[in-house]
């Protein structure tokens, strides 16, 4: 088994090295970026693949809306018809037109949302979801923190200026990689445009994201700008299995957020591949059990992951563990008894649980006597 494993991670080290030569683009000199603020990072294992000032606290604008979007879907059927309120009606900045009075329904005002970027939509959605804006709100503080983006705070669901309304690039690439999980809202936006109902017309609505149009790669985003936030900017794109999250915030101008938004796409596209690094991941867990019916707990296994890598990196990946040496009995199956962890050179980028496979029982009166006997009858010679 040993012999089989060494022969496949060398088989998979001379794949990666051919592939090194003619699918990785020629490392790039250090991206630089004039926004405020970027990251880059791969959907599934959330490995940042580069970033400035990415847990920096800014204004994030329309991005605030993704967060909204996930409130909503987890919280409320998307055929159900929302009547509009004055309030949503007459909500300023970038709206879809939304009359008082009128029904429409919850995945209409998703597409105004995310694609019109409508702050009337948002307004709406809040108040039909949370009974009110205000309590709509704390849910979206709590499903932020529920997903890790801790340096999160939202005062409101559209993202409009104010001073406890915030976030980071990470916690932003975070949200929206929770956000593309989800089937319905991964479609809307991916989409370029759409003639949507909104209970008094149907209105024609185009993607706000340039790079939809223009990036062959990209599969979906949000665009964001307030006087304060400036142009911000969230990507997405996948190539093959490698499906990574862009983040830009604080641009200048629309071109630069476009412009930077898509060279940070292209970096991962172009330098990274996700590469399945099960066979090269083995540990192994030997635990004493104190008092048990057996003296041991032992496994081997492995984790069962693909990250994103890049030239030179494969050699670099290595594990971890941090399990414990010795438990009192009763071992159950389930129970957590330590962590592993997974490292490409100093960089931690996987942390995987470790549950018992199996369970052992403690010694009863029974078993003590049984091995005393035993003990007895090797003593005096008796077999």
């Amino acid at each position: 088994m040993l012999k089989k494993r060494k022969y496949i991670y060398g088989v998979l080290l001379m794949i990666l090295s051919v592939i090194s030569n003619n699918v990785f683009a020629v490392e790039k000199e250090e991206l630089k970026i004039t926004s405020k603020a970027g990251i880059v990072l791969e959907q599934n294992t959330g490995r940042v693949l580069w970033e400035k000032n990415s847990k920096e606290k800014l204004k994030i604008a329309s991005t605030t809306k993704i967060l909204t979007a996930i409130v909503v879907v987890e919280n409320t059927d998307l055929d159900s018809k929302v009547v509009i309120s004055k309030k949503a009606a007459l909500t300023g900045g970038s709206t879809v037109g939304l009359i008082s009075g009128k029904e429409v329904t919850v995945k209409s005002l998703l597409y105004g949302l995310l694609l019109k970027s409508g702050n009337d939509c948002a307004v709406a959605l809040a108040e039909y979801v949370g009974g009110n804006v205000d309590e709509f709100v704390k849910m979206m503080n709590r499903k932020a923190y529920e997903i890790g983006a801790k340096d999160t705070h939202c005062t409101n669901p559209h993202g409009l200026d104010t001073e406890d309304n915030y976030s980071t690039a990470y916690d932003i690439a975070k949200i929206t990689c929770y956000a593309k999980n989800i089937e319905v809202l991964s479609k809307i936006m991916n989409t370029e445009s759409i003639t949507v109902d909104f209970g008094n017309t149907s209105k024609f609505l185009a993607n706000t994201n340039r790079l939809l149009f223009t990036y062959e790669y990209c599969n979906g985003g949000k665009t964001g700008y307030t006087a304060i936030a400036n142009r911000c900017l969230v990507a997405t794109a996948k190539k093959d299995n490698l499906e990574v999250v862009a983040v830009i915030l604080g641009a200048n101008t629309t071109d630069i957020r476009f412009k930077e938004g898509k060279e940070l796409l292209k970096y991962a596209i172009e330098n990274y591949i996700m590469v399945d690094v099960e066979n090269i991941t083995n540990y192994n867990v030997n635990i004493k059990i104190i008092k048990g019916i057996s003296s041991q707990y032992t496994d081997t296994s492995s984790i069962n992951i693909c990250i994103p890598l890049k030239s030179g990196e494969l050699e670099k990946v290595y594990v971890k563990q941090d399990a414990l040496t010795n438990v009192n009995s009763p071992l159950n199956s389930g129970e957590i008894i330590g962590k592993v962890y997974l490292y490409i050179g100093d960089e931690l980028v996987h942390t995987k649980d470790l549950y018992a496979k199996y369970s052992v029982g403690k010694k009863n009166v029974k078993d003590y006597i049984i091995l005393a006997l035993r003990g007895v009858f090797q003593n005096d010679g008796i077999h």
